[in-house]
């Protein structure tokens, strides 16, 4: 399993193109979801995330 901080770097990889949330969660099914969220919180607070007029994320 990956640690948070692992998922964090991940995440920040795979968003560097749109995705539904929903699509970065499939991301980490085979992770505890508590650690997902985390890792999510994680980039809120860092204020690294982007929402498009359609709902979906981007990290520019």
């Amino acid at each position: 399993m990956m640690g948070v901080d692992e998922m964090v770097q991940k995440m920040r990889g795979e968003l560097a193109k749109p995705m539904q949330f929903s699509d970065v969660i499939d991301l980490f099914q085979n992770e505890s979801y508590q650690d997902f969220l985390l890792a999510w919180g994680e980039l809120r607070e860092q204020e690294l995330l982007s929402r498009l007029p359609d709902g979906r994320y981007l990290i520019e």
